[in-house]
């Protein structure tokens, strides 16, 4: 299964159409950004390798590995169908420049090519590229490591019996995860928030500063809430705003992620999909 790239997190078509709708106030706004947005430390994609993952992830690597598993097995079982008692792997060229780091988490990468043989050394059919799913870094995880491997005893021969390796669960979430940093699918709001705050900032709207919260009445029709807390914290990170009311400006700092919280939020979603937060 392929993956979608999305843009900085997954939202519901409700929160969409929110976004376009408060767009609309680029038109009258300064072309300048009244919010500068200071992360506390760089933006870190490097998962850390003693994680605890938690029962609840675990188990939903366990389904997702078994599921990429199959693919393998299905692979297998038709060109044995199809008469073949020898099986070559042909690795294919895979783009990875989205994971520069890709060694950290993965021994090899790129997908394969799996041609079946008979006996007489005919080839009786070819599998599709596997992985299928090839911009998921766990995916590769999963697979036929071996060249070349047999299907049924073959006399005199030192070929190994094909056999599916799979990593642990905790080597395919960390995979797993360093793919979601990677497309930022880490849902935490930070970046709708600074949009409201620009949109109350920009627009020349009376707002007040109570407590907690930014009040900022015409925030209500696009974003449904006049309300914004200056200070929140979630899964993966908290934000803290300062408001200057007389320049209309704002800062808003962003923490570092805690992946020590984000590791035990991952959630099975079938085939080989799993979604952290």
């Amino acid at each position: 299964m392929m993956r979608i790239k999305v843009s900085k997190q997954l939202v519901s078509l409700s929160v969409i159409a929110l976004l376009i709708a408060a767009g609309n106030y680029n038109a009258q706004a300064s072309q300048e950004s009244h919010v500068s947005l200071v992360f506390q430390s760089k933006e870190n994609l490097f998962v850390p390798k003693d994680l605890d993952w938690g029962a609840s992830s675990i188990k939903a690597a366990s389904r997702a590995i078994a599921f990429q598993k199959n693919e393998f097995t299905r692979t297998l079982a038709t060109l044995r169908a199809n008469g073949a008692v020898m099986v070559v792997r042909r690795v294919i060229p895979t783009e990875n420049l989205h994971f520069p780091d890709w060694k950290t988490y993965i021994s090899k990468f790129g997908q394969s090519v799996f041609e079946g043989f008979d006996s007489g050394g005919l080839s009786v059919g070819k599998s599709e590229a596997l992985p299928t799913d090839f911009i998921n870094l766990p995916s590769y995880l999963v697979g036929i490591k071996d060249y070349s491997c047999s299907l049924e005893p073959l006399a005199n021969s030192k070929t190994p019996k094909c056999s599916i390796d799979v990593p642990t669960p905790q080597t395919y979430l960390r995979a797993e995860l360093r793919t979601v940093l990677e497309h930022d699918m880490l849902a935490d709001n930070i970046y709708y928030i600074r949009q409201q705050l620009e949109y109350c900032l920009s627009s020349g709207q009376k707002f007040t500063i109570t407590a907690n919260n930014l009040i900022c009445p015409n925030n209500q029709k696009p974003f449904l809430t006049q309300k914004i807390k200056l200070t929140d914290f979630y899964l993966t990170r908290s934000y803290k705003i300062k408001v200057n009311a007389i320049t209309r400006t704002a800062s808003m700092w962003v923490s570092a992620r805690d992946f020590r919280k984000v590791a035990k939020t991952a959630v099975f979603q079938g085939t080989d999909v799993i979604r952290f937060g």
